[in-house]
This record gives C-alpha cells, structure tokens and sequence, in this order.
C-alpha cells in the first residue's frame, strides 16, 4: 500500500470515528430532549427554527413540520407575537442570548405562559451554526405568584383594618423587623430590620418589666403576650401596644427567632378607662337616687293619711323621673332652665307661661328645680290659680350681669287670677323642698310670699354657665 494510500484510509477511519462520535451525541441529545418536561428547539443562524421535541407537538397538538421556519408564530397568543419577534430578531443580530415571556396555544385552545431561553452555538472559528433553544412553562408559577400576592394584599388590608402589624425578632443577632404598620404605630420610617435596643428604650419606664428582654429571648421564656405602654418616635405621645409571638427552634431547641403580630390598643383601653369611670359614676348616680326617693318616700308619709302619701308620692316621683328623663337624653350633662319647667308643668300647658334665657343646670339642680316646680304646681291645682278655670301662672327667669358679687341668677313663680290664698298653719315636705333644698342646692336663698291675689316664689342664687 502507497503512502498516499495509507493516509487516505486514515483519514476515512477518523471521519468515520468522528461521525460515530457525532451521532453518539446526537442520540444522547435526542434522548435527553426526550426526557425532559420542557420544549426544546433549534434554529439555523438566519432564525428559521427546524427542530421540535416531541413535548412541543405533544403541548400543541401539531404535525411535524408545521412549526418549522415560522410556523412557531402560529401558536403564539397575538398579543405577545410582536414582542417576541422583535426579541428573536435583535438576538439573532447581536449573536447574543435570547430570552423572552409569551403565552402558547395548547392543543385544546388553552394559552399558558412560558419563559424561551435560546443560546447561539459557534464553531471553532467563531461562526455562528445554529440555536437551541427551550420554552418553560411557568404558567402554574405566575399563577401560585398572583395568588401569594393577593393574598399578602389581603392580610396587608385585614391588618391594617384590625390595626395589627406583624414582627420578626432574630434572637442572635438582637434585631427586629415588620411589617408597614409596625414602624408606623411607633412613629419610626420603614426599614429592613433595626436593633432591639432601640424599641426597648421606647418602652415607657414604669412597663419595663413587662416587655420581652435577652435573657428570657435566650432561653424561651418570654411570655407569648404582653400589652405595654410606648411613647412614639416622632410625635412623643403614649401608646398601648399588645404583642402576641411565637419561637422558632433550631435542631437543638435552642430559640433561633420570635414570629408574632402587634396591635396597637389605645382606643380599647382609653374605652376601658372611660367604662369604669361610667361605672363608678353610675354607682354614685344609684346611690343619690335612692337616697332621694327613701328622703321624699319619708317626708311624705310623716304626719298624712295614706291616700293623700300616695298621691303626693306618685306626683313626686313622677316629676323625679321627668327630670331624669331629660338628663339622659343630655347624656346627663346639662339640662336647660326652660326643659326642666316645660316637662314639669307639661300637664298645664294651657295655664303657665315661661321665659328667660338659654341657662344651663348640673344634674343636682335640675332634679332639685324639677321638684320645687311640681309641689308649687300641685299646691296651685289644689288651692291656688290652677285650681280654677281663669286662672294661670307665670314663670321668669333672668341673668343680672351688674350684681354685685358677680353674675345672679333669679328664677320666679307667681300665681294669678286664683283663688284668695293665705300661709300655711304648717310647714310641709313642699315647703322644705322649696325653702331649704333649692336653696341650698342653688347655693342661693329662696322667698315664698302668700298673696291675696297667689303664692310668689324666688329663687336668687349665683348664675349657672349659660348653653352655649
């Protein structure tokens, strides 16, 4: 065999060794295209795509052929295509990595999202030779990253609306972290995470020892609740915080971190303060009931008949309870001179007149006011002006800015058109409830005068504060 023999038949003995190496490794790529669960495709240099894994067929329900050259552009949803041409076409300029997001057509009509991924392949002198390339479907993924941010907008929203803020407390390294809300209910601008130190300083002295601390971090002893005062970072006013965490444990058991949720709780405890305020102040307010219907129930049947107690009982309590009445609507505030007169002499509307000016009573002189008015008024309807037809009272009131002393308040009742009237040849409960409670619960003096023409009674004490 000549030389030029033997080197040919070396020649064709390595180009046949190479194209077993080469269809070696084609076979493997082809059988790990197989295998794997994405699409894979490949693209001469001028972008005409010419392979297809079975995965891409299987996804769209084509014929083989039917995707090559440009034929991928069929399944691509129209509102993406002109995007992901536009990429193809700039990649296969540069010669650089492609990579774009569309949605593809599956075989029932259903568009899913994929990721494409393509690289270029050069030879050995740096030509470019072909593409390959692969789509993922991340459709599920997109889907499961919406659903995790809507539901990360919900419990944003649900803890806003509740006024909660959720914590992170890294035990080691002594810092803390939370949500938005958290650095706002204390006063501080929104960061990663910020040392412990810093919020436990915060804390107003007198709860200390009631918030989480190192050691009790340490060791898993910190009490899982806590409601503690803060005074804010930016504003300086006090806040009631209530924090709830949990540990997390490392193989060991030893506490790695503190997972938990903060609330901000002023408006329920400034509630709690204001119930038992409500609550002590209603005792009291019993209290004083009682004590003035058990006064009124004594004086009135001391010295009468049981009929006549009775009566003069009912009358009492009755304007007792109009009284009452009005100071509840007023959320037992204030009453006015003008309600306490017009709900006592309701029943004699047609006979009495009032006027005087917007004047404002505390509770005690209100009721106090309310029963002087009903024993005049029964004493009228039994032996003075309401007693007849033509007759009427008159009810003043009046500020006397000039006094001297300060501002005077004179509050008058008179009769007329009556029956003639002469002083009583004793006194009764009415007359000690005019001359000595009023007075006294006035802070004033009371004079009753027994006209021919119809009993005048005036009160002169210092003024109430005027309605505003």
């Amino acid at each position: 065999m000549s030389e030029d023999e033997a080197r040919s038949e070396e020649l064709l003995r390595r180009i046949a060794t190479l194209e077993q190496a080469l269809a070696r490794s084609e076979a493997r790529f082809r059988a790990f295209t197989d295998a794997v669960p994405h699409h894979v495709w490949t693209s001469r240099p001028d972008g005409m795509l010419d392979w297809f894994n079975p995965r891409v067929y299987e996804y769209s329900g084509a014929r083989q052929g039917e995707l090559d050259g440009e034929g991928w552009a069929g399944i691509v949803h129209p509102d993406d295509l002109a995007a992901a041409a536009k990429g193809w076409a700039e990649a296969l300029v540069a010669g650089q990595f492609y990579q774009v997001e569309f949605r593809l057509r599956r075989h029932d009509g259903v568009y899913r999202h994929h990721i494409a991924r393509a690289v270029p392949i050069y030879d050995r002198s740096g030509t470019l030779v072909q593409w390959i390339g692969t789509n993922t479907d991340i459709d599920d993924q997109m889907r499961d990253a919406q659903a995790l941010r809507q539901s990360e907008t919900r419990l944003k929203l649900a803890q806003y609306a509740a006024g909660i803020a959720s914590i992170e407390i890294d035990i080691e390294a002594g810092t803390i972290s939370g949500s938005e809300a958290f650095w706002e209910m204390w006063g501080l601008s929104p960061r990663e995470k910020a040392p412990l130190a810093m919020f436990e300083a915060m804390v107003v002295p007198e709860d200390q020892h009631l918030r989480s601390n190192a050691r009790n971090r340490a060791d898993g002893s910190a009490s899982p609740s806590a409601e503690y005062r803060i005074r804010r970072g930016d504003t300086g006013e006090i806040r009631w915080l209530a924090r709830h965490i949990d540990f997390t444990r490392g193989i060991t058991g030893t506490p790695t971190r503190m997972f938990g949720v903060i609330q901000d709780i002023t408006e329920r405890k400034q509630a709690e303060a204001r119930q038992e305020m409500l609550t002590h102040e209603l005792e009291h307010r019993i209290k004083n009931i009682l004590a003035t219907v058990s006064a009124i129930a004594s004086k009135t049947l001391r010295n009468t008949d049981l009929d006549s107690a009775r009566e003069a009982l009912a009358e009492r309590l009755r304007a007792l309870a109009n009284a009452h009445d009005i100071l509840t609507f007023r959320k037992w505030t204030e009453a006015s001179v003008a309600e306490v007169v017009e709900s006592t002499l309701s029943a004699f509307a047609k006979q009495t007149t009032f006027t005087g000016p917007s004047v404002s009573l505390d509770p005690k002189k209100a009721l106090s006011l309310a029963l002087a008015v009903n024993e005049l008024a029964t004493n009228a309807q039994k032996y003075g002006a309401l007693s007849v037809e033509g007759g009427r009272v008159e009810v003043l009131w009046r500020i006397d800015d000039e006094a001297a002393g300060g501002p005077q308040f004179t509050w008058s009742w008179r009769e007329i058109g009556g029956p003639e009237v002469s002083p009583p040849t004793r006194q009764g409960f009415g007359t000690f409830l005019i001359e000595r409670v009023l007075a006294s619960d006035f802070g004033g003096s009371v004079r009753i005068e027994y006209a021919p023409d119809g009993v005048e009674c005036v009160l002169t004490a210092p003024s109430p504060t005027p309605l505003s």
